[in-house]
């Protein structure tokens, strides 16, 4: 089995559990003013203004904390279901055999993060999980899902900004070039692709059933002895 170092999903369990927390906060709070509203009321000395006005600020309160809640609950939804793409991702990579290293939430460049970076006799990989699920194309440069282009991020440059970003970090060390793979790996069993495992844009772009056989059919890149110096120095990222 590889070596592993670190833990996955640590950035998006972080996320996830602030927007759960900020929309949990935001019900709470609009409670809280509801009640002081009500108490409140018995102070009017017109009591239908005061009644009017009590109830169309409970509305109007519950209309907002209820669109903040449900924008928030969906955020840490797609947090959640990113937090499971990666570990079935990570349970893929861990089939690998132990020449390999595993670095798991990989941080660079502040608060950014990189899901996994394996390294290996056939290569260093920067691996992006995605956990979308569709026809996944390639249309003018960028990603497509179902031939819609993601609004969130533009998968292929993340890609390739988190590979470059592992190069200059290893540059910056040991004064060497590395040429880094960059990944799109998709967890989703019901995202259908035909890249093969060639690469599109300078991005291999692969469903998780194929994300082994990308890794193990590059040839030997590197030795015993640079693995070992190049592990040494990916550890100082975990």
């Amino acid at each position: 089995m590889a070596k592993v170092f670190g833990k996955p999903s640590a950035f998006l369990r972080e996320k996830s559990l602030h927007h759960l927390y900020k929309s949990t906060l935001m019900i709470c709070g609009a409670f809280a003013m509801i009640l002081i509203l009500i108490q409140a009321q018995s102070f009017y000395p017109n009591k239908i203004f005061g009644f009017v006005f009590t109830y169309t600020c409970m509305v109007v309160l519950l209309i907002l904390a209820y669109k903040f809640y449900k924008e928030d609950d969906i955020i840490s939804d797609n947090y959640y279901r990113g937090r499971k793409g990666e570990h079935i991702i990570f349970k893929e990579l861990t089939k690998l055999s132990d020449k390999f290293s595993i670095f798991c939430d990989v941080k660079i460049r502040h608060p950014y993060n990189i899901d996994f970076v394996v390294l290996g006799p056939t290569g260093i990989f920067a691996i992006e999980v995605k956990s979308h699920a569709g026809k996944i194309n390639y249309a003018n440069g960028k990603i497509t899902i179902n031939n819609i282009i993601p609004r969130e991020k533009d998968f292929i440059k993340q890609a390739k900004g988190e590979a470059g970003s592992v190069a200059d970090y290893l540059k910056e060390k040991t004064n060497t070039d590395y040429w880094i793979d960059p990944v799109l790996a998709f967890s989703n069993p019901k995202a259908l692709m035909y890249f093969g495992l060639k690469p599109t844009d300078n991005v291999f772009v692969v469903q998780k059933d194929f994300l082994l056989k990308l890794i193990d059919s590059n040839k030997q890149r590197y030795s015993n002895n640079n693995l070992a110096d190049i592990e040494n120095i990916l550890k100082q990222l975990i």
